[in-house]
């Protein structure tokens, strides 16, 4: 059971891995459209005089949901720093319980 359990364990974990991966590559695509998206945007409307409140919404709600996406990025980011903290924490309570076990 326990070398089953193990390996079914381990398989979930590089599945979890392949698809973070992927999301954030995903992400990483979907950001460079948007920010050559903005940069058309901005060519095409240079030169041109206010046309209106809708294109000052636009860019007001765009700037608020980039601000979400960072924040979230942000959240992802202190996450993983933590994880990768306890980890290594962890690892490092087994080294020295393995060598105090020796002694």
């Amino acid at each position: 059971y326990m070398f089953f359990r193990q390996q079914l364990k381990g398989y979930l974990k590089r599945i979890e891995q392949d698809r973070l991966s992927s999301d954030i590559h995903d992400m990483h695509e979907t950001m460079e459209r948007t920010q050559a998206y903005l940069k058309t945007w901005q060519g095409n409307t240079k030169g041109q005089q206010g046309s209106g409140d809708t294109e000052e919404n636009l860019v007001i709600d765009l700037d608020q949901e980039m601000g979400n996406m960072l924040e979230a990025m942000h959240d992802v980011e202190a996450n993983l720093m933590e994880m990768c903290s306890d980890t290594s924490e962890h690892a490092t309570d087994q080294v020295l319980r393995a060598k105090s076990s020796h002694l």
